[in-house]
């Protein structure tokens, strides 16, 4: 699950996601319903898996939105984000979890195949 908090009137308002399309560069997210608007820079924060769990903090700016209908017929907004301000050691951490699970998957696609 990832956490964000959205620059808002008050200061921030916390959001949370959990449907992620992870990358080295950034993130791609599913939001529903009428929540708050995602725009400008966020506040990111997240934890990969592994022992320990690795948490990531970082600055992204939001690249823009595509609305799309799910099979429920509720609107879905799919919410693109760059990451601006992130460590090295959290991007390398990102880059090697892709890794990790795409070695995963492609395990399981050669033997069921």
């Amino acid at each position: 699950m990832a956490f964000f908090e959205v620059p808002d009137l008050d200061g921030f308002s916390p959001y949370f996601a959990r449907a992620v399309v992870l990358s080295g560069s950034g993130m791609r997210f599913a939001r529903k319903g009428e929540e708050a608007e995602l725009k400008g820079h966020i506040l990111i924060e997240f934890e990969l898996p592994g022992k320990p769990p690795h948490t990531v903090r970082c600055i992204g700016h939001t690249l823009g939105a595509e609305r799309e209908l799910e099979q429920s017929d509720l609107e879905e907004e799919s919410i693109a984000v760059e990451f601006e301000a992130i460590r090295e050691s959290d991007r390398d951490a990102i880059v090697q979890h892709t890794l990790d699970v795409q070695r995963v998957e492609l395990r399981k696609k050669r033997s069921s195949g």
